[in-house]
């Protein structure tokens, strides 16, 4: 009887030890299950919630410049009205199916107001990004837009400081380009010329001057972007010939009228935006709506971005439509 004491004792024992300070044999922990890899980087517009931007990840990326090729479908440019007060400024969006492209995003001050109209218009990234000059009023509003929308190529004239380069190289757009005179590219059957400015040491060493300007044609309509040059005015205008559309130069105020016949005869507009705010301190806009009339010689529709939303250009490859959008 004492051997068997002896044995149970000696069982429960080693019974005790094998369970203090380890698993029992022959089972594991669980493993860490790794969570599933991030795809991608493209932007996502999801309805009512904004723009998402998925973070990181070793999925494929899907570039801002690869877009639906639809070149009969519709194309649209709205100026989209982002003045305000005193303060003028730029925001042009030509839109042809899958393919959005945005002119300069207007002051700070009107940032979420651009990312809404925006999105109200369907823009899901910006195959091409222009930045006409070196001016708050043009470029104040890129940061937060690049935050929302994924940026192809940016454009930019090669006049500006080193604060304005370090500003585009800082919006994670896929390439920064310094364009020029003679500058051209295509995109879903819209093509983009640049006019002005001329590069290196002809160029005139002034932002305004220096400014991008732009001749957007399609199907054999067109429209011409001007932003904030002055002196360069007739140059321009010769170099574009005639266009449907004409955005006149600095908002229609002040040196911006100094070649307004000039102007008006060699481009030969239908129909002449004023973009900026309803602010015209120079009081001098009547001047352009009355050369645009020309005492009943000319027959030129005005148009200012500032009485609506924005002034909305459709073009379906036959007939267009140019109207203020209330």
């Amino acid at each position: 009887m004492a051997g068997m004491k002896w044995i149970a004792f000696g069982l429960v024992f080693l019974l005790a030890f094998g369970c203090i300070g380890g698993e029992p044999q022959g089972q594991q922990p669980p493993a860490t299950q790794e969570p599933p890899p991030v795809q991608g980087g493209h932007l996502v517009v999801g309805e009512g919630e904004g723009t998402v931007v998925s973070q990181g990840g070793t999925g494929p990326t899907v570039p801002a410049t690869q877009y639906a090729e639809t070149p009969n479908t519709d194309m649209y440019v709205y100026f989209l009205n982002v003045g305000y007060g005193d303060r003028q400024g730029d925001a042009i969006l030509i839109k042809k199916g899958d393919a959005d492209i945005l002119v300069d995003a207007g002051p700070v001050e009107k940032r979420q107001d651009l990312v809404t109209m925006l999105l109200e218009r369907g823009v899901d990234d910006f195959e091409l990004v222009v930045s006409t000059n070196d001016d708050p009023e043009h470029t104040g509003g890129f940061e937060y837009v690049s935050g929302r929308f994924k940026f192809g190529e940016i454009w930019r004239p090669e006049e500006g400081s080193a604060d304005y380069t370090a500003y585009l190289d800082g919006l994670g757009a896929e390439k920064v380009t310094i364009v020029g005179e003679g500058d051209q590219r295509t995109i879903n059957g819209i093509k983009i010329t640049v006019l002005n400015p001329i590069k290196g040491s002809g160029r005139f060493f002034d932002i305004n001057n220096d400014g991008v300007v732009l001749k957007v044609e399609d199907r054999g309509f067109c429209v011409l972007l001007t932003g904030d040059i002055l002196g360069s005015q007739q140059v321009v205008a010769q170099k574009s010939g005639p266009c449907q559309i004409v955005q006149w130069p600095n908002h229609g105020m002040g040196a911006g009228l100094t070649e307004i016949n000039w102007v008006i005869d060699q481009t030969g507009p239908e129909v002449i935006v004023i973009s900026g705010s309803s602010s015209d301190w120079t009081n001098s806009r009547q001047s352009l709506k009355n050369a645009a009339v020309l005492g009943g010689v000319r027959n030129i529709t005005v148009l200012e971005n500032y009485k609506g939303k924005g002034v909305k250009i459709s073009w379906d490859g036959s007939a267009y439509s140019a109207t203020v959008e209330r």
